[in-house]
């Protein structure tokens, strides 16, 4: 008996050490370059104008500490617009940013860690600069959904929005 209780218990031993664990999947960064440029139509879900004159994209990604630019917007002029945005992600540090490129000055924000659990919501007032106005988003490997809108901007301001560089696009 004592023989049998011992094969019973090797046997779970072998059984449990050897059972498969539930593996994360690799993460897949974000590509740089002319590659970031190829691999965007199947990052990025949609671009769009909403309720009139607000422009809308989603994005499902896996940033990395390499600034990956998101969304183009080409001003006329210098002007405020609100910024909506909501995101999940997993756990880890992500955040978004804008930049203009006549200027070196960046302002981004860090995507709340409250958001591994529910989606979260927010708003801010940022500065659109006359010219490119740049979106990026960063990282450390976590996957977020994100999907950010713009409004307050007049459609006959906008001289160019896009998920692509001006330069590149169709």
């Amino acid at each position: 008996m004592k023989n049998m209780k011992l094969y019973m218990l090797c046997g779970v031993l072998v059984l449990g050490l050897a059972a498969c664990q539930a593996q994360k999947e690799p993460v897949t960064p974000l590509p740089t370059g002319e590659a970031a440029v190829e691999a965007q139509a199947s990052v990025f879900q949609s671009l769009r104008m909403a309720n009139g004159n607000a422009l809308a994209v989603s994005l499902e990604a896996t940033p990395t500490e390499t600034e990956t630019p998101f969304f183009y917007i080409e001003a006329a002029r210098d002007t405020e617009v609100t910024l909506y945005y909501n995101f999940t992600k997993e756990a880890g540090d992500a955040q978004i940013g804008c930049y203009a490129d006549s200027s070196k000055e960046k302002m981004s924000v860090p995507l709340d860690s409250s958001a591994v659990t529910e989606e979260v919501n927010n708003e801010m007032t940022i500065s659109l600069q006359k010219g490119m106005n740049v979106f990026y988003i960063t990282g450390d490997g976590c996957a977020c959904n994100l999907s950010c809108e713009i409004s307050g901007i007049d459609g006959k301001d906008i001289y160019y929005a896009d998920t692509k560089p001006k330069d590149i696009a169709p």
